[in-house]
């Protein structure tokens, strides 16, 4: 159908008087990009892309950027958090 860019524009000047800095120390962030193939199965019947498969691509890009920028320790540590989780219940 077509490639949907999930993407966190950086700050433009308006943002930035908008929404004041907690920080004025920090670098800005670097720019996320995933880009995900829209299905025929994402499209309703109106042509339209479903609310629940846009929180879907918003879960998996969330999902690549933690993989992008997370050391292996830090997704391990995760892994077995949920993993644990997971068991108890």
């Amino acid at each position: 159908m077509g490639i949907h860019r999930v993407t966190e524009p950086p700050a433009t000047s308006s943002d930035a008087s908008a929404r004041p800095s907690r920080s004025t120390n920090r670098a800005a962030p670097e720019r996320f990009e995933l880009s995900i193939k829209v299905q025929e199965a994402d499209i309703d019947q109106l042509g339209h892309v479903n609310n629940v498969v846009y929180v879907r691509w918003v879960q998996d890009a969330a999902v690549a950027h933690w993989r992008a920028l997370a050391t292996p320790a830090q997704q391990a540590e995760v892994d077995s958090l949920v993993q644990y989780l997971v068991a108890l219940q």
